[in-house]
């Protein structure tokens, strides 16, 4: 992963769904943040059965839970903000799905698998780019570290986490997406820190 690791634009439709691994399989437009919570930031890799096996065992949990006054499992938060931050790689870095930590994560989420889920641990500490203040705004940064490529999601400046999504340590741009759910806009800033 070089300069260059970020898409200009939506998945090349080869038939592969970035989660199953299944080729030769209709692809579907899958919303990175759930439609219901203001999410306009699309992924064009996922096949319709894991866009639909997504949204039953992850998105729906986790909007459910926010509609009855907060996330009360913090499994499904986990499981959510994995799959945003996985669907993001998926979608920016060319190659993503075919690293080693990306196929242990997609195993994790097709089955919302809990014992998997455990062997992917969660950074909870926000990079000084992300500001809990944004609270119309749910965000998204992806980020070369020392331990690999980091992805943050925030969602509404409250539900937050961090995954690191490949060991890869070769040092790319930041890169912020800006969701802005009031305004139906999303915006992607390169940032240098």
């Amino acid at each position: 992963m070089g300069a260059s690791v970020y898409r200009t634009g939506p998945l090349v439709r080869t038939g592969k769904c970035c989660v199953c691994g299944d080729n030769d399989v209709e692809l579907s437009v899958e919303h990175v943040i759930p439609r219901s919570l203001g999410g306009c930031l699309r992924t064009y890799g996922v096949c319709k059965l894991c866009n639909s096996r997504l949204g039953k065992l992850i998105d729906a949990p986790f909007v459910r839970s926010l509609r009855h006054g907060g996330a009360e499992d913090p499994v499904i938060v986990k499981l959510e903000l994995l799959k945003i931050a996985y669907e993001f790689c998926a979608e920016q870095i060319l190659g993503y799905v075919y690293d080693k930590k990306a196929s242990q994560i997609a195993k994790a989420l097709l089955k919302a698998d809990r014992e998997r889920l455990e062997n992917i641990p969660m950074i909870d500490e926000l990079p000084a780019w992300m500001d809990p203040a944004d609270e119309g705004k749910h965000l998204i940064s992806l980020a070369s570290s020392p331990d690999g490529v980091v992805c943050h999601v925030m969602l509404f400046g409250t539900c937050h986490g961090g995954f690191i999504m490949s060991e890869n340590r070769n040092p790319f741009p930041t890169l912020l997406a800006v969701n802005d759910f009031n305004n139906n806009k999303l915006e992607y800033r390169y940032l240098s820190v």
